[in-house]
């Protein structure tokens, strides 16, 4: 006569696979999910370092041939439409923000945990300015480097 079932043996060997599976699938997310929180909060200083770009790159493209300086500390003219004259422009960094401010106007932040800007002109032909950009951010040990070189649109 036959016993239905499973010997003890059996039974802790199955208990004994499905633990080592078990591991090695923990593992396996345990991984992923700490990849996943060390992505994070590098996506979001990378959003933020991209709109701050993109805010000094508006801003610097429109400025007067020879009307600005190089460094962290930039100042420049862009012209004004609306009376037919100029706005004076000032970009710096202080602290690990970003502020912008026309005209004597207050400075606004326009970012914030930026370690690095900087704003180097290269004469590259007579009548254009070439000036490159470079913006690095730091949020967590999370550090994002942005650069570029930009043709200024006024050839005055």
């Amino acid at each position: 006569m036959k016993k239905k079932g499973f010997t003890l043996l059996e039974v802790v060997l199955v208990v004994l696979l499905i633990g080592i599976i078990a591991g090695f699938i923990g593992g396996f997310l345990y991984q992923e999910i700490n990849f996943y929180n060390l992505l994070i909060p590098r996506r979001e200083v990378k959003i933020e370092n991209k709109l701050i770009f993109e805010r000094i790159l508006k801003e610097i493209k429109d400025a007067y041939k020879n009307s600005y300086n190089s460094g962290n500390n930039i100042r420049f003219k862009i012209p004004y439409t609306t009376f037919k004259g100029y706005t004076s422009v000032r970009i710096y960094l202080s602290s690990n923000k970003i502020y912008l401010s026309t005209n004597g106007n207050p400075a606004t932040v326009i970012g914030d945990k930026v370690t690095y800007f900087n704003l180097t002109s290269i004469r590259w032909y007579p009548e254009r300015d070439l000036v490159r950009v470079r913006l690095v951010s730091n949020v967590n040990n999370n550090t994002l480097e942005q650069q570029t070189e930009i043709f200024l649109r006024n050839t005055r």
